[in-house]
């Protein structure tokens, strides 16, 4: 075969997202918002202690930070992760 009838491997895959995750700047938790840029301790403070904490690492497995896991009321969990000390990210999906 010559390279010019071989089509790149990631030609083929089709990528897929699921429609129930969504990446949010902010999070409104009853009257007070959480906003991405927010210090760990203004997390713990609205949201309280993480039902669950993973490691968040680079490709060469040195520790960047970490991704607390929280239930809300109305059945969804809230990924926030926390890098340099900092909200990074917040996710919302359906549990």
């Amino acid at each position: 075969m010559d390279g010019e009838s071989c089509a790149p491997l990631a030609d083929h895959f089709v990528a897929f997202t699921k429609p129930d995750i969504h990446a949010n700047d902010t999070l409104r938790v009853e009257q007070q918002v959480l906003t991405v840029g927010d210090t760990a301790t203004h997390a713990i403070d609205l949201l309280g202690t993480p039902v669950y904490k993973e490691p968040v690492q680079n490709e060469y497995g040195a520790y960047l930070g970490e991704r607390w896991q929280y239930k809300r009321d109305n059945d969804r969990i809230v990924i926030v992760t926390i890098i340099g000390g900092k909200v990074a990210n917040i996710e919302e999906r359906q549990s």
